[in-house]
């Protein structure tokens, strides 16, 4: 041990208890703190911390598979240190399975996520990040699955070679559980792109229920690290944690591109697994007019039903509309719910409905929540940052079936669409973990809900009008330009809007229909110059302009483009053109086209110019997204000409409401 005032730094081994021999990758680290390593094929490590930061009492913790886990204290570390650096660990020795040896017929199957994305990655480029992991959850519906091949595309790889560990936890409450494995799975990776494979036959995994499969990094070759791979093109749950022992961090909006290979016996069926029942429930109750002719029967019965199935369920119950929401507790015992059912009926229908307000918090601690509705508004979408299954209900025909369905396959829900499936279904997706597989699409002569965004060059165009040609349907767009229409194939839109030049469009199968509009240059030219004064001004990184007058050089997102819950750049700034987005959460980075020669590594990352002051990204402070007031992306010269050589390979421009 060494010592500089607080600041400490350990360099040990890690050896075999029972034979003396070191004991190689094993994970270090204070848990949760941030603070880890691992071993090297030697059994040393080093390892630095800040006593006065983590304390004498806290637990500083050993594990590798085949060996019992070791918890020390800083003081107790101390005073075993005192006499050598060896850390010894006890070998443990597992009861396996009973395995029996059939010649059952078994069938091929892939697991995962086969479809990937290359433009968000998950990385490593911190060689103080050994132990850190990049993880997704695999769905498994069949009993006795056997893995035998993981793949994953390598995007980039910058380091001469890197050493992975594959480990595989069982899933539960959402998070990686316990390792299932027995023994280690180490491989060594030299390729710089393309797809990886890594052969698991030889390990015999069965596994009965959904796992969580991840990538550790454990040792580096040469003296680079920057490795990336693709996230799934498909929605999917990710995680990572930045090092050794440190705590998850989970993504649901996003999994990472891992498929599995796999076997199943020849005669299995797909089994039924028991959802987690919840004891508190929050449950929106949709009180927008269209909803007055919901189905008051069905929805009943379905709720009577699902309560029965709980037994005793704590239950809140939010009943909005545009501007205004009200709340009310109720107790229902086993599916006796009267004074419920008597208060949803006695529910006064005006207005329409606005979500932005809605799905946001969960003050009463609820573990499952219903939202009664048929997902249609001109103001806002459905959309959650709630971290719980949400289950979308609706007992109407006409009713925007995609965004409630996307709604909760993205919350791990089901979308209930009482209109088509029977109550025995229904109860089914939401007591059981059972795939949704209703597709909903457009068919002519169907009247549906056609959903999207009008954008210029500029922007979202708010108060764009949407007419459906021959009819007198007709609806505008709100501040982050959404519309939403009921429509059939082959109907005509006539969007328009002030400044722009009129737009037919052609309603075809799919669901989302997002409308650009171009400027109508002739009408610019005739505007007085005394009428400027009118015209929208923002700021940028060139100071104020007019909205429409920005160049096409620079892609800007003003603050009301910003949904309420966003929380990170990550968020704000994945599937903009030309961005690819390293990682995830607060810690996520950003390079640009790699025409321009990005990489995920540090040097040619764009900056970051928070309020006039330049930041490196790994250098960047915290930012309040909601506290954005416009964003400004340069590209290419237009960054070189405003802020000099450093960034050469484009600046990302932030000014926030405090600052303006």
């Amino acid at each position: 041990m060494t010592f500089a005032q607080f600041e400490v730094s350990i360099n040990a081994y890690v050896l075999d208890g029972a034979n003396n021999k070191p004991i190689e990758f094993v994970n270090v680290g204070f848990a949760s703190k941030g603070i880890g390593t691992v071993s090297n094929a030697k059994g040393n490590f080093e390892l630095n911390f800040d006593e006065e930061e983590v304390g004498l009492q806290a637990a500083l913790q050993f594990s590798t598979l085949g060996y019992q886990t070791k918890t020390l204290t800083v003081a107790e570390l101390y005073k075993l240190l005192e006499s050598n650096n060896i850390i010894y660990l006890n070998p443990i020795v597992y009861d396996l399975d009973e395995v029996v040896l059939t010649n059952e017929a078994r069938k091929s199957m892939i697991l995962g996520n086969e479809q990937t994305n290359p433009k968000l990655m998950g990385y490593w480029k911190d060689r103080k990040g050994l132990g850190g992991e990049i993880a997704t959850r695999i769905r498994v519906s069949r009993e006795n699955t056997r893995l035998d091949e993981l793949s994953f595309r390598i995007v980039e790889n910058e380091s001469d070679s890197i050493k992975i560990r594959v480990n595989i936890y069982d899933y539960k409450k959402r998070y990686p559980g316990k390792n299932l494995l027995t023994q280690n799975i180490f491989q060594t990776i030299k390729s710089k792109d393309g797809l990886a494979t890594i052969s698991l036959k030889p390990y015999s995994i069965y596994v009965n229920n959904d796992v969580v499969i991840s990538i550790e990094l454990v040792e580096v070759y040469g003296s680079a690290i920057g490795f990336a791979i693709a996230s799934s093109a498909d929605r999917g749950i990710a995680y990572t944690r930045s090092i050794s022992q440190d705590s998850w961090i989970r993504f649901p909006s996003v999994g990472m591109g891992f498929s599995v290979k796999a076997t199943v016996p020849a005669k299995s069926s797909q089994k039924e697994v028991k959802r987690f029942n919840p004891e508190r429930v929050t449950l929106y109750w949709d009180s927008s007019y269209p909803m007055s002719d919901r189905n008051y029967q069905e929805e009943f019965t379905l709720l009577e039903n699902y309560f029965k199935k709980l037994g005793s369920v704590a239950l809140e119950v939010i009943k909005f509309s545009a501007g205004w929401e009200r709340r009310k507790t109720f107790e229902c015992d086993k599916g006796d719910c009267g004074e419920l059912f008597e208060y949803l009926k006695q529910t006064n229908y005006l207005g329409g409905a606005d979500y932005s307000e809605i799905l946001n918090e969960n003050t009463f601690e609820a573990q499952t929540v219903l939202l009664f509705s048929n997902g249609s508004s001109v103001l806002s979408s459905p959309k959650t940052s709630l971290n719980l299954p949400i289950f979308s209900v609706n007992s109407l025909s006409d009713a925007n079936h995609i965004g409630l369905q996307d709604l909760s396959l993205f919350a791990d829900g089901h979308y209930i669409d009482l209109s088509r499936i029977e109550i025995a279904d229904a109860l089914n997706l939401m007591l059981n973990e059972v795939e949704d597989d209703m597709v909903y699409s457009i068919q002519t002569g169907t009247m549906s809900k056609i959903y999207g965004q009008v954008i210029s060059d500029s922007g979202p165009i708010q108060g764009a009008t949407i007419k459906v040609k021959g009819t007198f349907k007709e609806v505008s767009t709100n501040q982050e330009g959404d519309y939403s229409i009921s429509a059939q194939m082959d109907d005509v839109f006539e969007v328009s809007a002030l400044g722009m030049l009129d737009k037919a469009v052609l309603v075809t199968e799919d669901k989302k229909l997002d409308i650009v509009l171009a400027p109508d240059g002739q009408l610019l030219d005739e505007v007085l110059v005394e009428a400027q004064k009118e015209e929208e001004m923002v700021k940028t990184a060139y100071g104020k302009r007019s909205r429409r007058s920005l160049g096409v050089a620079i892609d800007f997102i003003l603050a009301e483009d910003i949904p309420v819950y966003y929380t990170s750049l990550a968020q704000l700034l994945a599937g903009r053109a030309g961005i690819q987005v390293l990682g995830f959460g607060p810690d996520a980075q950003f390079v640009f086209s790699r025409s321009i020669g990005s990489s995920i590594n540090n040097s040619i990352l764009p900056v970051i110019v928070v309020d006039g002051i330049l930041y490196q990204q790994d250098q960047r402070p915290f930012i309040d997204i909601q506290n954005i007031d416009n964003v400004a992306i340069l590209k290419g010269v237009a960054a070189t000409n405003r802020y000099g050589s450093l960034a050469a390979f484009g600046a990302i421009v932030i000014e926030t409401k405090t600052f303006a």
